[in-house]
């Protein structure tokens, strides 16, 4: 019986298959339009470059918080087309360039996207690099692997691509890092690729001075002695002042003494380390692109901290 019934069935092969094909396309638009309905999500309009997004949510964490979701605006074009994103560990960074890679993927597999509004351009590529990885059996350390990864990215982005990288440059020195950020942003910039770039390193945020079309943002929080640190996962304009590193990690269980002798450590570090921080800044300067009144504006500024400091 079983025979017969393949043998039958062997002359509707292609119909079939067809049929399957349809059923199976038929499912995934389903699901998509019964979750736009269940979830409150908008119709995309398809623009010709510019990306807006208005109260963006991301899908996945904001049903694993139970809505309490903080959405989010973005926006993205022409005269901004690079977002240099700071703030704390924890306040949202990684979230929000995840959600805007999702909208987009979204949008362009045509479904309706977790926003209030969104107007979205077709992308050649979404290229993302975000969390850390090794590949120690093929010889490969964390950093290599995030170098690779990041080869591919900038050898790949064109001007019609989206582009979501996370802490570029951690595995390595500070100095080394940070030099392979600024390059890698500044490569990025000239692509005209729309990206978005979280990071730890507060001296990039001096590249929105020089670079047109870069924008500064940062993630909001608060640190207050009684209630210690507020996360509000709101993304605004303007640079962040610190990452609160310290107090994360006693967010996350580090032992008192531990988190309170890093706290004196940074202190110290803070207050007797101002020319370590002007070697820093010092190393990361592009000679070649920078004003006179720039240079004489940083050395200004570095005169200042130095007299602070020694007046402390």
């Amino acid at each position: 019986m079983f025979t017969e019934l393949r043998d039958g069935l062997a002359g509707h092969a292609e119909a079939l298959a067809e049929a399957a094909g349809a059923l199976a396309d038929l499912d995934v638009l389903a699901a998509l339009a019964e979750i736009a309905v269940e979830c409150g999500w908008v119709r995309p309009r398809t623009s010709g470059g510019a990306a807006r997004l208005s109260q963006a949510r991301h899908p996945v964490v904001e049903r694993a918080t139970g809505g309490r979701f903080v959405p989010n605006d973005a926006d993205l074009g022409p005269s901004r087309h690079t977002l240099l994103l700071t703030g704390p560990n924890m306040a949202g960074k990684s979230t929000y360039l995840r959600t805007v890679a999702l909208c987009a993927l979204l949008h362009q597999v045509g479904s309706f996207v977790p926003a209030d509004h969104a107007e979205l351009p077709v992308y050649d590529a979404i290229h993302t690099r975000i969390g850390a990885s090794d590949d120690l059996a093929g010889g490969r350390s964390t950093f290599m692997v995030e170098m690779s990864e990041l080869a591919t990215i900038l050898h790949g982005a064109t001007h019609r691509s989206l582009v979501i990288l996370d802490e570029v440059g951690r595995g390595t020195s500070t100095l080394d890092g940070l030099a392979i950020a600024q390059a890698a942003l500044e490569h990025l910039h000239a692509t005209g690729a729309h990206t978005l770039f979280a990071t730890h390193y507060f001296e990039l945020t001096r590249l929105e001075a020089d670079l047109p079309g870069l924008v500064n943002l940062h993630v909001a929080a608060e640190e207050d002695e009684a209630s210690g640190l507020t996360f509000y996962h709101q993304v605004i304009p303007g640079a962040a002042r610190q990452s609160y590193g310290v107090e994360v990690a006693r967010l996350a269980g580090l032992p008192a003494p531990v988190t309170s002798r890093a706290a004196r450590l940074l202190t110290a570090l803070n207050s007797g380390g101002d020319d370590r921080k002007l070697t820093r800044e010092l190393a990361a300067l592009d000679l070649g692109r920078l004003t006179p009144m720039a240079a004489l504006e940083l050395l200004h500024r570095w005169q200042g901290e130095l007299r602070g400091g020694a007046e402390e």
